[in-house]
């Protein structure tokens, strides 16, 4: 008798030991399952933005030889207009030319409060 509950013990145990182990695997199916829909979802995400931005990017190149061609037929050339988009456009996405322009302005607390609102290092250090 005593050696039958000895093994209905180890048995009971180690089917315990196997449930548990299953009830584990089902629980990292069941993350691994969820990881996959994450991973899918922000995939259409992402080729949904990238979608967007080349929308928007095709609208202003449109857009930018729609005005070139407009000045083009008034001026004779549209190197003009050309010149002044890219300087705008260098300046709105490198704020250190409209900082330049500031410290050679003397406008010494204009450009420290510029910089300082940008909140980068890199731009402050220079």
């Amino acid at each position: 008798r005593e050696m039958f509950a000895q093994i209905d013990a180890s048995l009971t145990a180690g089917l315990q030991q196997q449930i548990n182990s299953t009830s584990e695997v089902a629980k990292v199916s069941d993350l691994l399952e969820q990881a996959s829909q994450l991973t899918e979802t922000l995939r259409v995400e992402i080729t949904e933005g990238q979608r967007k931005l080349l929308a928007i990017a095709a609208d202003e190149r449109s857009r930018a030889l729609k005005q070139q061609s407009g000045l083009q037929s008034h001026t004779g050339d549209g190197s003009g207009m050309m010149g002044t988009s890219l300087e705008q456009l260098e300046a709105k996405l490198d704020p250190t030319i409209e900082l330049k322009g500031l410290v050679e302005a003397r406008k010494y607390e204009e450009a420290y409060n510029k910089v300082l609102s940008l909140g980068d290092v890199e731009t402050v250090v220079w």
